[in-house]
């Protein structure tokens, strides 16, 4: 990080790291995000809803031989498509939330962008190695267009929060899925991701994840090298996030600084779950950039 070139680089650069390792208990969003539980109610609720949502084809598709690795594809029922967002929901790799994340889709629907829930095998019953190796190849088969992931019409653009950013972003070190993202990958949406794993081995969090040094290294993106992208990057994160997660995005975007388009924001105002809205519609803060990416709006700001 000290080679930063400060003259010539974004004032986003010289941000301090934060929170890494200070403060352990920067890690536990339980306990450090306000009302939680009634975000994560109210997403199921809406989500229930939204599978109802006026001209909105929905289906379930299973990519590989576990309950818990489908994706759920949410399509406009007329009109072309004008690209696809897939989302990776979070839930500290133990969550299975996908289900109650449809919430997200309709309003993409209505202007003609499909919208793509990816859900996953979760820990402790998966190994944080196998979850990544079902992500990265589920990733891959929407890139090149493979089976069950027919139909992945138009630019493509990989986000997700918490886990999932750390997801998306691993998934993007495999050389294949560069190469097949390479004029198809529109822009990648990072929230509140996790990109140094080495904090967590001696966190309560292990308990599920069981990591030691060597594995946390191997599945952090930001102890690789920089993934080769023709495509711009977000990493984002709620200005009222615990430090721990401030941290991380700001330093994940310096590691990517100079490699790849890269951006970083600090959204005001939004914590690890309000940030997950910040995606919900191409008018939403964070949608209005994704919408940019796919030719929706003139101007993605």
């Amino acid at each position: 990080m000290s080679n930063i070139d400060r003259a010539h680089s974004p004032a986003w650069a010289s941000l301090p790291v934060i929170g890494l390792n200070e403060d352990p208990d920067g890690y536990d969003i339980d306990a450090r995000t306000p009302n939680g539980e009634q975000h994560l109610q109210a997403f199921a609720e809406r989500s229930a809803a939204a599978r109802q949502a006026a001209g909105l084809q929905a289906r379930t598709v299973s990519y590989a031989d576990h309950s818990l690795a489908v994706a759920d594809v949410f399509r406009p029922g007329h009109g072309t498509v004008r690209g696809t967002v897939v989302f990776v929901h979070g839930g500290y790799w133990k969550g299975a939330g996908r289900p109650n994340r449809a919430f997200l889709a309709p309003a993409w629907v209505a202007e003609g962008v499909q919208w793509v829930n990816l859900g996953y095998p979760v820990a402790p019953e998966t190994p944080l190695p196998e979850i990544c190796r079902l992500t990265r190849g589920a990733m891959l088969a929407m890139m090149r267009g493979d089976a069950p992931f027919g139909g992945m019409d138009g630019p493509i653009v990989l986000s997700g929060n918490s886990a999932g950013a750390h997801l998306v972003a691993h998934a993007l070190l495999e050389p294949q899925l560069q190469a097949a993202a390479a004029g198809r990958l529109a822009g990648c949406m990072l929230l509140s991701g996790l990109y140094d794993l080495e904090p967590l081995v001696s966190l309560p969090a292990n308990a599920w994840m069981r990591l030691d040094a060597r594995l946390a290294a191997e599945l952090s993106p930001l102890r690789h090298d920089v993934p080769s992208l023709d495509a711009p990057v977000l990493v984002t994160v709620g200005a009222d996030e615990p430090d721990a997660f401030i941290g991380q995005s700001r330093a994940y975007a310096r590691h990517l600084l100079g490699r790849v388009e890269i951006d970083y924001r600090e959204v005001d105002g939004r914590n690890h779950m309000t940030m997950i809205s910040a995606l919900e519609s191409p008018d939403a803060v964070l949608g209005r950039i994704v919408a940019g990416w796919l030719g929706l709006r003139a101007d993605g700001q």
